[in-house]
């Protein structure tokens, strides 16, 4: 079974990717203080982001940041954006501990810009996109190591 590292899972994203993606793989989730699953999701192994570290050698797969801060919870674009690039780096760094073949970084619905209404995928365009949501994307990794 492929094990994958998904951040955010607390989250509106995260929390029902990892919900949907359990019964079919491996899913380790980090956790901030005070946080839990967004859904009840048994067999889903959570960890603090401090204690990333300790699962070098896992085998991931993948690691799948869906993690940020959005304006529903903060109103200071400065706030989001550095926080968001800050936790975003921190992730991004756990590439040469966790050495998975895909990094997949997904966002909320905000990185499109000014959508009016209906169904986004891959195809959507982007209309304004935010600075964060400018580099959103599906980097393969394995040159990295």
């Amino acid at each position: 079974m492929f094990k994958l590292f998904i951040t955010g899972s607390s989250g509106f994203i995260g929390g029902r990717l990892v919900h949907s993606l359990s019964d079919q793989y491996d899913i380790c989730t980090p956790l901030r203080s005070g946080k839990k699953l967004l859904l009840d999701t048994p067999l889903v192994s959570s960890i603090g982001y401090e204690d990333i570290s300790s699962h070098s050698g896992d085998n991931f797969q993948a690691i799948i940041h869906c993690a940020s801060l959005t304006p529903a919870n903060c109103s200071k674009p400065d706030v989001i954006y550095e926080q968001n690039l800050s936790l975003t780096n921190s992730i991004s760094s756990a590439i040469h501990v966790l050495k998975p073949k895909f990094f997949i970084f997904c966002s909320s619905v905000s990185v499109y810009g000014d959508i009016n209404g209906g169904t986004l995928n891959l195809d959507s365009p982007c209309n304004k996109p935010s600075i964060y949501g400018e580099e959103n994307g599906i980097i393969e990794v394995d040159s990295i190591y």
